[in-house]
């Protein structure tokens, strides 16, 4: 979705600090809240004070010290100290998180490359603020000139996907970097399906720039979308302030618990993410050949890009067939694409094989198919 705006007034040069981004109500409210919105109470206390069943332990009571715990999990398993590291509900709620402690409704915007995932459209949209999408280059490269172009002395987030979603492929490092470098707002990097590259992340890049938020969601990285958790990597400062805005309690004991339990298999993610790897190498080669199939975008991610002469009567002759794949052509740039996404080897082949036995001569669509 590509929004048209006024062409923008230049943004100041030099990085703004935290305090002057964050929204004058929130700034107001912090001198209210507490350090963290959990406390975690020594054995043998008696708790009263927070309304708490005594029946049905331990899902009786709030977490407190699972929050902590997975926070040194997630720090031995990246390398990233833990008041570094925020932890939210899912990559979306950080994002909406992020919306809401910075940007002022009515007033600011934020930036976004398209195509990308309409998601940050939805969020800003959801949160009352302008959404500036900036296309990207023909093969879908970040361009860190475009995107600040667009900036103004009320743009406060630019948020950047890589591996991109529905693309595949992957920002270049330099120009996240000079893009951090030359905005005085923030710069979020979604890298929820690096782990299917061999690409190092970004995570340590917040300590050079402090304006960077780099955010990876454990539903991909560590297979584990039922959980609905997600890291952020960012300055101690920005991880305080995050915490402190949030919600209380806003991921649940078994969520915590699961989710520590998922960062100590180590081994068996790097694994699965590399069959993973292997089986998308498959199924792009195996594309490439299909003579409906015009181009195979790069992809670093677990799917990618197609495009294919009548994408969507193939999309329908999936469906039909019991696959589904998305259907990205009201995307920018990219009419007549599917993503395909990655699943185990016997489904890859499932859908090969469909692919293969279509033919666009002979193939009637299912009347009961919309």
């Amino acid at each position: 979705m590509r929004v048209h705006h006024r062409r923008p007034t230049p943004i100041c040069s030099r990085m703004k600090k935290l305090e002057e981004l964050i929204r004058p109500n929130v700034r107001a409210l912090l001198t209210r809240l507490p350090a963290s919105p959990e406390t975690q109470r020594p054995e043998g206390v008696i708790s009263l004070d927070r309304n708490e069943s005594p029946y049905n332990a331990p899902h009786n009571r709030y977490p407190a010290a699972e929050r902590r715990e997975l926070l040194a999990e997630a720090s031995l398993a990246t390398g990233i100290r833990p008041e570094c590291i925020f932890a939210g509900s899912g990559a979306w709620d950080i994002f909406d998180l992020l919306l809401r402690t910075f940007c002022r409704p009515g007033t600011d915007n934020v930036i976004a490359p398209t195509p990308v995932s309409e998601g940050f459209a939805r969020l800003a949209a959801l949160n009352d603020v302008a959404y500036r999408s900036v296309p990207l280059g023909p093969r879908f490269e970040l361009q860190a000139d475009r995107l600040l172009e667009a900036a103004d002395e009320r743009s406060k987030i630019i948020f950047i996907c890589s591996p991109n979603n529905p693309t595949g492929n992957l920002a270049d490092a330099e120009e996240i970097v000079r893009t951090a470098d030359a905005f005085p707002g923030l710069v979020v990097v979604d890298e929820t399906y690096l782990a299917f590259s061999s690409a190092p992340s970004l995570r340590r890049q917040p300590s050079a720039h402090p304006n960077l938020i780099v955010v990876s969601s454990m539903s991909q990285a560590w297979a584990s979308a039922g959980l609905r958790v997600a890291l952020a990597f960012a300055r101690p400062e920005t991880v305080a302030l995050l915490d402190r805005v949030r919600p209380p309690h806003n991921i649940s004991a078994p969520s915590l618990r699961l989710a520590r339990e998922t960062l100590r298999r180590n081994y068996s993610i790097f694994k699965w993410n590399s069959l993973v790897a292997d089986e998308r190498r498959k199924v792009m080669a195996a594309f490439t050949q299909l003579p409906f199939c015009t181009c195979v975008y790069p992809s670093e991610a677990n799917f990618f890009l197609a495009r294919l002469k009548g994408a969507k009567r193939i999309y329908r002759y999936l469906a039909a067939h019991g696959i589904a794949v998305k259907d990205c052509s009201a995307y920018d740039g990219c009419a007549d694409c599917l993503r395909i996404g990655i699943a185990l080897p016997h489904e890859n082949t499932a859908l090969l094989s469909a692919m293969r036995k279509y033919d666009p001569e002979t193939e009637e669509e299912d009347p009961r198919l919309p």
